[in-house]
């Protein structure tokens, strides 16, 4: 570990081997649609992991590397362990959820964990919320441009959101390369 006690290489193969005996005392191993076997890093923009069924890996963002975010270390193992479990064609659907629920239940994640992450990511947008009252609101980074804020408020069903009881009148996007 680090000066900083930094997640390092060895912790994420430490948690995966703690997970996955978490894991496999729930469900055992013999059920589990396939196993993983190693660990690894990615630099997808969007995701805190990947779990690629083909290759038995489970990648991480190497955005961890630079944080403590034990506990979102902990919270992604598990998420990517249940698709282990389940089975990729399952996506995020119910039985998923109940099984990530399941495996998961003892990890809260701070906002500040989460936070630590995100901070290290490089977002290609800012988006600010221009609320009913005048004042906006940060509401941080995004990839790409969604149709939640672009068609926004919803053409079909004229529906608009709203932060602490406020109204959000527009929303913008803001390069954040500038």
């Amino acid at each position: 570990m680090t000066e900083k006690n930094n997640i390092t290489l060895a912790c994420i193969e430490l948690e995966f081997k703690s997970s996955l005996k978490h894991c496999a005392q729930l469900i055992p191993l013999t059920r589990w649609h396939s196993i993983p076997e190693k660990t690894g890093l990615h630099t997808h923009v969007s995701k805190y992991g990947l779990a690629v069924a083909r290759t038995g890996e489970i990648l991480f963002h190497k955005a961890f590397l630079a944080t403590e975010s034990r506990n979102q270390l902990r919270a992604t193992m598990r998420h990517e362990l249940t698709h282990f479990c389940v089975g990729l064609e399952h996506n995020h659907d119910k039985v998923f959820k109940r099984v990530c629920n399941w495996f998961s239940d003892d990890v809260q994640v701070p906002q500040s964990e989460i936070d630590a992450i995100t901070g290290h990511i490089k977002f290609k947008w800012q988006i600010k919320a221009h609320m009913a009252g005048g004042e906006t609101v940060e509401l941080g980074g995004v990839h790409r441009k969604t149709k939640i804020y672009t068609h926004y408020p919803c053409p079909k069903k004229g529906a608009f959101m709203s932060i602490k009881g406020v109204r959000v009148e527009r929303f913008e996007f803001i390069d954040a390369g500038s």
